[in-house]
């Protein structure tokens, strides 16, 4: 049985989780409070992420759009190449 719980990370949560329920109130209650804080920081960490790689699709995009300008492509082309507006690219 030990060896399935060291290998199986889902099912050694799990037990972690039950045996947080058997420990004293005040334990069960610094255990939340730890296991919140856990969920808080990844969901922050993934939104972070999430708003960095936009950040750098939009840098990308901008630093696309300003190579293609300076060779003279249409903007009807890099507006459908990039996703930028006509005024976005005005702004570049």
């Amino acid at each position: 049985m030990e060896q399935i719980i060291k290998q199986e990370p889902l099912i050694e949560r799990a037990i972690t989780i039950e045996e947080a329920f058997l420990l004293a109130e005040e334990e069960r209650y610094n255990y939340e409070l730890r296991e919140k804080g856990r969920a808080d920081y990844d969901n922050a960490m993934s939104g972070s992420l999430k708003k960095g790689i936009q950040q750098g699709r939009q840098i990308r995009e901008h630093e696309m759009a300003r190579k293609m300008l300076q060779n003279n492509i249409s903007l009807e082309v890099i507006c459908d190449v990039t996703g930028l507006t006509p005024e976005e690219l005005r702004k570049l």
